[in-house]
């Protein structure tokens, strides 16, 4: 079981979904069949299926191109996880699949502060508690009603962020970096969570 603490922080998230979708006809479609966390849920016996079962997105994906700068080249996708429904829970169900492929470092000094530490491809585990959060996030901003970026770069990095779930899709691109706020800062957060999963080569 999950802990009782993180179990209210996603409810939390949840709500917030559940209150964006108010506003965004996308998610109200990819959330139709969802249901609120009882305090039961939160705070008692707790069916892990149903928890991923309630958010909106089955991936999250961040993509960082190459420029001719000291920028990373770099992919992480993080999964939904899929418990079985009704099947003795086990620690492994509390995480979803990641997927991170790097292409290129920045130098050195560059590389020291920022993510990822080498290339190749790797896999690790995304937790429910922050695939939760980073659903939150994204339903919350406005993500899904923004609208492509159509700056053209030579030199610069192109950021892509991309969700996918049952009824909603949405890709944007990031390509001078003058999108809206919000795309920088879930860029941000889904960098975050990716430095603190345990990457092993494939």
């Amino acid at each position: 079981m999950l802990h009782g603490l993180r179990l209210c922080s996603i409810a939390m998230a949840l709500a917030i979904l559940q209150s964006g979708a108010n506003r965004d006809t996308h998610v109200v479609t990819a959330a139709a069949n969802s249901q609120s966390v009882s305090s039961a849920s939160v705070f008692g016996p707790t069916d892990l299926a149903t928890e991923w079962a309630k958010l909106p997105f089955d991936s999250i994906s961040l993509e960082r191109s190459p420029c001719n700068g000291n920028c990373p080249a770099y992919t992480v996708r993080l999964y939904r996880g899929t418990p079985v429904p009704g099947a003795a829970e086990t620690y492994e169900d509390r995480f979803g699949r990641a997927e991170l492929s790097v292409t290129r470092l920045g130098e050195v000094d560059f590389a020291k502060l920022l993510f990822p530490p080498k290339t190749g491809e790797f896999k690790g585990r995304v937790s429910l508690w922050e695939f939760a959060r980073l659903s939150a996030l994204i339903g919350e901003s406005g993500f899904l009603q923004i609208t492509q970026d159509t700056c053209i770069t030579q030199d610069g990095q192109t950021v892509w962020v991309t969700v996918n779930g049952s009824g909603v899709e949405k890709r944007v691109r990031d390509a001078c970096g003058i999108a809206p706020v919000q795309v920088w800062g879930i860029q941000q957060a889904i960098d975050a969570v990716a430095a603190r999963i345990n990457w092993t080569v494939k």
